[in-house]
């Protein structure tokens, strides 16, 4: 699914460190890359799978869906290459 050229979701793995000082320091520049290039993408922080929604409309919508759920089951595996962003 596309908005105006940028694609909503990516299956490309993200492996955020929230330990990293440049991380910690400065996140928001990731956060804007993020929002970017796919608003809503498959993550690794601190070693743990999650989905990350960067927009507050898509957030909204998101915890309003019956269909969603914070099961803390086995994650479907990973579907694509896993990169490193914050790394500092």
């Amino acid at each position: 699914m596309c908005l105006e050229g940028v694609p909503i979701v990516s299956n490309d793995i993200v492996d955020l460190d929230a330990t990293d000082p440049g991380y910690k320091a400065d996140p928001y520049p990731i956060y804007a890359e993020l929002r970017s290039s796919a608003p809503v993408r498959r993550i690794t922080l601190n070693g743990m799978p999650a989905w990350l929604v960067t927009r507050y409309p898509d957030v909204r919508r998101l915890l309003a869906d019956p269909r969603l759920s914070n099961s803390t089951g086995q994650p479907e595996s990973a579907a694509g290459p896993s990169r490193r962003l914050g790394a500092g």
